[in-house]
């Protein structure tokens, strides 16, 4: 199963870090690789101190897969997200389209 880490930083309208928020992602459509079938799911994390969090998600060895995001304030955002590289990919990244 191949999967990809999205990081990120989530911060205040003040600037200060947004402590323990929950952060989630959600597959918003089916999708199978290697013989593995990925339902529709949520994973969750909190951010930390500095407001920073790691979210790790399946991905399909082509094409993308979208998901639904849902930050601390419950704002949602829906992003795609590809296997690329497999290197983490900035939030912020996923934000402004890829």
């Amino acid at each position: 199963m191949a999967t990809r880490d999205i990081e990120g930083r989530i911060v205040h309208v003040t600037g200060k870090p947004w402590v323990s928020g929950p952060v989630s992602a959600r597959l918003k459509k089916v999708f199978g690789t290697a013989g593995d079938t990925h339902p529709s799911d949520t994973t969750e994390t909190v951010t930390n101190d500095t407001g920073d969090f790691t979210l790790t998600v399946a991905v399909p060895a082509s094409g993308s897969a979208e998901y639904e995001f849902t930050l601390p304030g419950g704002e949602k955002v829906t992003a795609s997200l590809e296997q690329g590289d497999g290197s983490p990919i900035a939030f912020e990244t996923l934000l402004a389209g890829g």
